[in-house]
This record gives structure tokens, sequence and C-alpha cells, in this order.
């Protein structure tokens, strides 16, 4: 929304743009800044809605966010595939996720583009910073609504 009402010059209420980005210097231009500083990624389970910042991606939660299924197709996604596809994690033994691993996952994706060592006790100053940054993205009135409060049933 904001990029159509920058591209007519439109002037638009912020709470209606509380989660658009204007993207049209992007087509516009040749400067190669990025339009943000974060990127929100939402997976299957909206318990591992996570976000990436600069080299972190940073997952509230344990294990694949539902790309997993039941036997025998859970061998297709998950934990229980990371040994099946010659991958590794340290979270995950035996295609399961360890006990002692920690609660949600942080990555440093400079140094580890396949995501398979969990940073998340090493860096807590690091997780601090990205669970707040995840909860500025958490779903508002203005973003659930359009920006107006509505009564049940109406359009």
């Amino acid at each position: 929304m904001a990029t159509f009402a920058a591209l007519t010059g439109q002037e638009v209420d912020k709470k209606q743009l509380a989660d658009s980005v204007n993207v049209l210097p992007a087509l516009v231009s040749d400067n190669a800044m990025p339009l943000r500083e974060s990127l929100v990624l939402i997976p299957r389970k909206p318990s591992h809605v996570a976000v990436r910042k600069g080299k972190w991606m940073y997952i509230p939660a344990q294990g694949s966010g539902g790309f997993t299924g039941k036997p025998p197709a859970h061998g297709a996604g998950g934990p229980a595939a990371v040994s099946f596809v010659g991958s590794e994690n340290s979270d995950i033994e035996n295609g399961k996720i360890k006990k002692a691993a920690p609660r949600a996952q942080l990555y440093d994706l400079e140094a580890d583009l396949s995501q398979t060592t969990n940073l998340y006790h090493q860096n807590p100053e690091v997780v601090q910073q990205m669970e707040a940054l995840l909860r500025t993205y958490r779903p508002t009135e203005a973003t659930s609504t359009g920006g107006e409060k509505r009564k049940r049933g109406q359009r």
C-alpha cells in the first residue's frame, strides 16, 4: 500500500501503513541501499515467525516451524530430515531436538549460512535485541483491521 500511495502521490495515515514498506525507490533508482534494516519471515507456525537483521537470524522457538510431517512423510522436513539430507544442526541429534537445546534459535548467517550452529546462549545481548525487534512486528489493531476498529460482522 505504501508503494502505491507514493506512486500516486497520496497521503495515507501512518496507522494504515503499519505493515507496509514503500519499495518505489528500489524500482526507479540505481541506488543499491537496502529498503529496510530487517526482514520478517513467516513460516507455517506462528510461533516461528522469525526476524533477520544484518548477519543475524532469530527464530523464537525450537524446531522447523512447520516444515514437518507425520511418519512416514516426516523425513521430508524438520528435525527428522536433518541427518537424512546429510545436514547437521547443533540442536538436533538422531532426528530429534536435544533436551538441552535452547528455547529459541540464533544464527550468524555470515559465518553459517546453512544455520547449523545455534548461537543463542553465546550471544544473549543479540537475542534480547532480536526479541525486542520481533515484538515491534507483532500484529496490532491497525494491521489486523486496516486501521479502523470494526464491530463483528461489519465490513
